[in-house]
């Protein structure tokens, strides 16, 4: 991540609340500069900060791919979709897959 930092059209790193980032993590956002910045929150309600409902939904009632499926299906029907939603959205997926 390092490496390519400085590539990087932008970077959003989750930080727990009352937990500092690791020193790692503090290197790679500064290489990126005003692209980059921490995001203080607990999965998956950081989700909402950036706009996006997290459907709570209790384990063991959809399969994975259902959840997939679904997941998909609710991001297509957004209105608006722009790189940091996108960006969830793909993180939210790949979560779904395991």
């Amino acid at each position: 991540m390092r490496a390519a930092a400085e590539l990087t059209p932008w970077l959003r790193w989750l930080v727990r609340p009352n937990q500092p980032p690791r020193p790692e993590a503090v290197e790679v956002v500064r290489r990126c500069g005003v692209r980059g910045a921490f995001v203080v929150g607990e999965l998956p309600s950081v989700f909402e900060q950036f706009g996006i409902a997290v459907p709570r939904v209790e384990a063991g009632k959809l399969t994975p791919q259902q959840r997939v499926a679904d997941a998909i299906s609710n991001w297509l029907n957004e209105p608006s979709v722009d790189a940091d939603v996108c960006a969830i959205a793909l993180a939210r997926l790949l979560d779904e897959v395991g």
